[in-house]
């Protein structure tokens, strides 16, 4: 690729980066009721939360949104969507530790794409109680039309010493962007002017020196 072909392609990337930086939008809970009051669904800055099999409540600390393993009326797991499709980024986990005598892993994230599951993962909270965990999505799920998140239990009641629930915890901060905010949009005016005299000057210093 020659020079000039390469600032234009920096500069188509910079605009990009300039276009979509800041536009991936937050889910906090802060007004979500407790397991008194409960929700059928949950709107917050463009993205629903829906509870797939039991009540949408915090628990013990408001601004969260609590699951558990069907041991009581909290859901066990939460679908996540947006009006159209979206990239999920990151989402926080605050553990309430293990009732098992060992680690597993009791969290299940999963993206569906027109009700088809195109990507998962699992993995484990902190065994430390009330200790919060990012876990980043951006590297293994792409465009979806809804995330979920769900517990994972253990079958046989005595690994979790007859506990109930075995498995529960805290989501928080559900981190999501949507595609069409990951699209190449129109700069804006200041930064289109920065972008065209960073180019015209790359190219002019190329002509220079040629």
């Amino acid at each position: 690729m020659n020079i000039p072909a390469l600032i234009i392609s920096f500069t188509m990337l910079f605009a990009l980066v300039l276009s979509s930086n800041s536009r991936a939008v937050t889910m906090t809970f802060d007004n979500l009721p407790d397991m008194g009051a409960r929700a059928t669904t949950y709107n917050e800055n463009g993205i629903t939360a829906t509870p797939v099999n039991g009540d949408l409540a915090f628990f013990i600390k408001p601004g969260v949104a609590h699951v558990d393993d069907f041991a009581t009326s909290f859901t066990a797991s939460i679908d996540f969507t947006m009006d159209g499709l979206f990239v999920p980024v990151s989402f926080d986990i605050i553990s309430y530790g293990f009732n098992s005598s060992t680690p597993f892993n009791n969290v299940s994230v999963e993206g569906f794409l027109d009700g088809v599951v195109i990507a998962s993962n699992e993995f484990s909270t902190s065994p430390v109680f009330e200790t919060t965990n990012t876990f980043n999505l951006l590297s293994s799920f792409s465009e979806i039309d809804t995330l979920r998140i769900s517990t994972l239990t253990l079958v046989d009641e005595e690994e979790c010493n007859f506990a109930q629930p075995c498995v529960h915890f805290d989501i928080d901060n559900v981190n999501l962007m949507s595609v069409a905010t990951v699209d190449i949009a129109p700069v804006p005016l200041p930064a289109g002017f920065l972008l065209m005299g960073s180019a015209l000057a790359g190219l002019g210093l190329f002509r220079y020196k040629k």
